[in-house]
């Protein structure tokens, strides 16, 4: 569930309650099916409430989608701040925020409703994530380089994070997809950081 910061801004305050509304249809239609009308109703507001904060249901799939992220990546953050070792970061990032993707039902959504339509709207929120992580994935990638730990030249820096944020990627829609194999999902997020990281 998204967890907004509370404010004394009435504005803000409607704001919230709009969009908490709207990850639990969201959740439960998933944005192709869900309409300003069925979020208006969980909200228990108006639609021209609704219109009033936000043009439309795509904008407050992105808000709901922005917060999540930010604070999936806060708590990766947080998880390899008092680690060292580049590798060692690269493999914690994975692990934590591959477990933190699949508390948020949103970020599910995402990868349900690409394969169902809407493409180019999931597109361009994919992008926006893509472009969050991979800054932070630079970081971490940059100071192993500089410290040799990770073999590959800073020139193919973006090469290299764009490469690990794809395999990190596949590895989500495998846990996604498919749970019919009775390994232990935080299992294989144990073994896959292991395999990117060690591979470095």
């Amino acid at each position: 569930m998204v967890e907004i910061n509370k404010a004394p801004d009435k504005d803000q305050t409607v704001k919230e309650d709009i969009l908490r509304s709207a990850e639990i249809v969201f959740q439960k239609w998933g944005l192709n099916k869900t309409t300003m009308e069925d979020i208006a109703h969980e909200a228990n507001k108006g639609k021209s409430t609704l219109y009033y904060y936000y043009k439309s249901k795509e904008e407050i799939f992105e808000s709901v989608i922005t917060i999540q992220l930010e604070q999936i990546l806060a708590v990766a953050k947080e998880s390899v701040s008092k680690i060292s070792s580049a590798k060692e970061k690269m493999r914690q990032y994975i692990i934590v925020s591959l477990q933190e993707i699949h508390k948020f039902s949103m970020i599910q959504c995402i990868a349900r409703d690409e394969m169902r339509g809407n493409k180019e709207f999931i597109e361009k929120i994919a992008k926006k994530i893509k472009e969050t992580e991979m800054v932070f994935l630079k970081e971490i990638i940059l100071s192993g380089m500089k410290s040799k730990e990770i073999g590959f030249p800073e020139k193919d820096l973006n090469d290299v994070a764009t490469t690990c944020l794809g395999i990190i990627k596949a590895l989500d829609m495998y846990l996604l997809l498919d749970d019919q194999d009775n390994v232990d999902p935080s299992k294989k997020v144990e073994i896959m950081a292991s395999f990117i990281a060690n591979g470095l």
